[in-house]
């Protein structure tokens, strides 16, 4: 028999599950730091998907647009940042930057950006419909030395809150994915950092971007580090894609990336 406890109960499981929805369809710049998310979030209009497992969000930034031309007697074009982390224990283990345009109604405006153009990467991938206002962009590079000091803008922020966690830094390298979507008036960019460290590889020596054992001169010596790079391409290949058919299709349905990081054999 169906008791009034039981009822109770359930309402209340309806109200978490609907509760739980309403977040994730709110945009992450409006919640409280400290909001946990998985899979993917909502940033404005867009969905950017996530790595596996859970995210929090730490900080946003509101700044104003460069690389952008438009009726300019209108009020200026401006984007919104998001920065996320994962930590694991006392590493942090990604992190997880978006930006996109805070009113998506300013449509009038045309980005003048070439997020390719930069050939010195890990991997890149540029499948552009046109050189101009249209761009859809894969760039995967090492990141060598991060956080050694605070540094400027929402990684600023980034470092002052893993400072108060007491997490493990500086970092000695991060591999990052970062996808650049533009048409026309919209943008979406969206970079995805793993720290090879939290994936048990032996991340070597990396005193500087052109000496790093993860330069694309001399990652390839290492069958493990090799391995974690290709990884990441492959998840950053995930990303452009399933962010290009939100584009095209905005009533399509998002489903968690099937690609997974490597883990280093400790």
């Amino acid at each position: 028999m169906r008791t009034f406890g039981m009822a109770i109960v359930e309402a209340a499981a309806l109200a978490m599950a609907w509760g739980v929805a309403m977040a994730q369809d709110r945009s992450v710049h409006l919640m409280a730091p400290g909001t946990v998310v998985k899979e993917s979030f909502t940033l404005v209009d867009k969905t950017v998907p996530l790595p596996e497992g859970e995210f929090v969000f730490v900080a946003s930034q509101v700044r104003d647009a460069t690389h952008v031309k438009g009726e300019w007697i209108r009020q200026r074009v401006q984007l919104v940042t998001v920065y996320l982390a994962q930590l694991d224990g006392d590493q942090l283990r990604a992190e997880v930057l978006a930006a996109t345009v805070l009113d998506p109604r300013f449509t009038y405006s045309k980005w003048e950006d070439e997020p390719c153009n930069r050939s010195d990467t890990l991997f890149g991938l540029d499948l552009s419909q046109s050189p101009g206002y249209r761009q859809n962009c894969l760039q995967v590079n090492h990141i060598t030395n991060i956080y050694t000091r605070q540094p400027p803008g929402i990684y600023g922020d980034a470092y002052g809150w893993l400072q108060q966690r007491a997490v493990r830094l500086p970092l000695d390298v991060v591999i990052q994915a970062t996808v650049t979507r533009i048409e026309v008036g919209e943008r979406l960019s969206v970079t995805h950092r793993f720290n090879p460290a939290a994936f048990g590889c032996d991340v070597g020596k990396n005193a500087s971007w052109a000496t790093s054992a993860w330069h694309p001169n001399a990652v390839d010596k290492d069958d493990q580090r090799k391995q974690f790079v290709a990884s990441v391409v492959e998840w950053g290949k995930a990303l452009q894609a399933q962010i290009d058919q939100r584009f095209r299709n905005r009533g399509a349905a998002s489903a968690p990336l099937a690609s997974r990081i490597y883990r280093c054999a400790g």
